[in-house]
Protein backbone atom coordinates (compact mmCIF):
# COMPACT_ATOMS: atom_id res chain seq x y z
CA UNK A 1 0.00 0.00 0.00
CA UNK A 2 1.27 3.45 -0.91
CA UNK A 3 0.58 6.67 1.01
CA UNK A 4 0.51 10.15 -0.55
CA UNK A 5 -0.21 13.55 0.91
CA UNK A 6 -1.57 16.55 -0.93
CA UNK A 7 -2.12 20.12 0.26
CA UNK A 8 -5.18 22.07 -0.88
CA UNK A 9 -6.78 25.40 -0.07
CA UNK A 10 -10.11 27.07 -0.65
CA UNK A 11 -12.52 29.59 0.73
CA UNK A 12 -15.93 30.36 2.08
CA UNK A 13 -17.94 33.15 0.46
CA UNK A 14 -21.01 34.34 2.35
CA UNK A 15 -23.83 36.79 1.85
CA UNK A 16 -26.86 37.87 3.83
CA UNK A 17 -30.26 37.11 2.27
CA UNK A 18 -33.51 37.91 4.08
CA UNK A 19 -31.48 38.71 7.16
CA UNK A 20 -29.83 35.27 7.27
CA UNK A 21 -26.29 34.25 6.33
CA UNK A 22 -25.84 32.05 3.28
CA UNK A 23 -22.78 30.23 2.01
CA UNK A 24 -21.77 29.85 -1.64
CA UNK A 25 -21.20 26.28 -2.84
CA UNK A 26 -20.33 25.22 -6.37
CA UNK A 27 -20.89 22.10 -8.44
CA UNK A 28 -19.01 21.53 -11.65
CA UNK A 29 -20.86 19.98 -14.54
CA UNK A 30 -19.26 16.53 -14.05
CA UNK A 31 -20.25 15.96 -10.40
CA UNK A 32 -23.37 15.99 -8.26
CA UNK A 33 -21.90 17.11 -4.93
CA UNK A 34 -22.05 20.73 -3.79
CA UNK A 35 -18.61 21.79 -2.52
CA UNK A 36 -16.61 24.77 -1.39
CA UNK A 37 -14.35 26.16 -4.09
CA UNK A 38 -10.93 24.63 -3.39
CA UNK A 39 -8.00 22.88 -5.03
CA UNK A 40 -4.34 21.94 -4.94
CA UNK A 41 -1.53 24.28 -3.97
CA UNK A 42 0.74 24.66 -7.00
CA UNK A 43 4.56 24.71 -6.87
CA UNK A 44 5.90 28.04 -5.65
CA UNK A 45 2.48 29.14 -4.37
CA UNK A 46 1.55 29.92 -0.77
CA UNK A 47 -1.56 28.37 0.75
CA UNK A 48 -3.20 31.79 0.79
CA UNK A 49 -2.39 32.40 -2.90
CA UNK A 50 -3.83 28.99 -3.76
CA UNK A 51 -7.06 29.70 -1.87
CA UNK A 52 -7.56 32.97 -3.75
CA UNK A 53 -6.66 31.41 -7.13
CA UNK A 54 -8.99 28.45 -6.65
CA UNK A 55 -11.93 30.66 -5.70
CA UNK A 56 -11.22 32.88 -8.72
CA UNK A 57 -11.02 29.85 -11.04
CA UNK A 58 -13.91 27.79 -9.69
CA UNK A 59 -16.34 30.52 -8.69
CA UNK A 60 -15.35 33.24 -11.15
CA UNK A 61 -14.76 35.77 -8.38
CA UNK A 62 -11.96 38.29 -8.79
CA UNK A 63 -12.40 41.02 -6.18
CA UNK A 64 -11.65 38.86 -3.12
CA UNK A 65 -9.24 38.90 -0.23
CA UNK A 66 -8.61 36.73 2.80
CA UNK A 67 -10.17 37.74 6.08
CA UNK A 68 -8.79 34.85 8.19
CA UNK A 69 -8.13 31.12 8.31
CA UNK A 70 -11.24 29.26 9.41
CA UNK A 71 -9.56 25.89 9.87
CA UNK A 72 -7.98 22.83 8.32
CA UNK A 73 -9.46 19.42 7.69
CA UNK A 74 -8.09 16.16 6.37
CA UNK A 75 -9.85 13.50 4.37
CA UNK A 76 -8.49 10.15 3.29
CA UNK A 77 -9.27 8.69 -0.14
CA UNK A 78 -8.44 5.14 -1.13
CA UNK A 79 -7.72 4.52 -4.81
CA UNK A 80 -6.57 1.50 -6.75
CA UNK A 81 -4.09 2.15 -9.54
CA UNK A 82 -2.21 -0.50 -11.48
CA UNK A 83 -3.16 -3.25 -9.02
CA UNK A 84 -1.95 -1.34 -5.97
CA UNK A 85 -3.85 0.56 -3.33
CA UNK A 86 -2.98 4.18 -2.73
CA UNK A 87 -4.19 6.14 0.28
CA UNK A 88 -4.23 9.86 -0.40
CA UNK A 89 -4.44 12.27 2.54
CA UNK A 90 -5.92 15.57 1.45
CA UNK A 91 -5.08 18.40 3.90
CA UNK A 92 -7.33 21.35 3.10
CA UNK A 93 -7.00 24.85 4.59
CA UNK A 94 -10.25 26.82 4.37
CA UNK A 95 -10.19 30.61 4.60
CA UNK A 96 -13.00 33.06 5.14
CA UNK A 97 -12.89 35.35 2.12
CA UNK A 98 -14.35 38.79 1.66
CA UNK A 99 -15.44 40.02 -1.74
CA UNK A 100 -17.43 42.55 -3.66
CA UNK A 101 -20.61 40.59 -4.44
CA UNK A 102 -21.91 42.49 -7.45
CA UNK A 103 -21.96 40.36 -10.60
CA UNK A 104 -21.09 37.16 -8.70
CA UNK A 105 -23.88 35.18 -10.35
CA UNK A 106 -22.91 36.21 -13.89
CA UNK A 107 -19.22 35.47 -13.38
CA UNK A 108 -19.89 32.00 -11.94
CA UNK A 109 -22.01 31.04 -14.94
CA UNK A 110 -19.15 32.01 -17.25
CA UNK A 111 -16.77 29.43 -15.75
CA UNK A 112 -19.25 26.60 -16.28
CA UNK A 113 -20.02 25.72 -12.67
CA UNK A 114 -23.42 25.64 -11.05
CA UNK A 115 -23.69 27.65 -7.86
CA UNK A 116 -26.13 28.09 -5.06
CA UNK A 117 -26.22 30.03 -1.82
CA UNK A 118 -27.26 27.65 0.97
CA UNK A 119 -28.54 28.53 4.42
CA UNK A 120 -25.67 27.66 6.70
CA UNK A 121 -27.71 25.11 8.68
CA UNK A 122 -28.84 23.39 5.45
CA UNK A 123 -25.52 23.28 3.57
CA UNK A 124 -24.99 19.65 4.53
CA UNK A 125 -28.46 18.46 3.40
Amino acid sequence: MEYKKTISAGGIITKIANGKPRILLIRDLLHTDWVLPKGHVEDGETIEEAALREVREEAGLSNIHIDRLLGTYERLVEKTEELKTIIIAYNVDIFILLNCLQLVENSIRQVGNNFKYFRINSATD
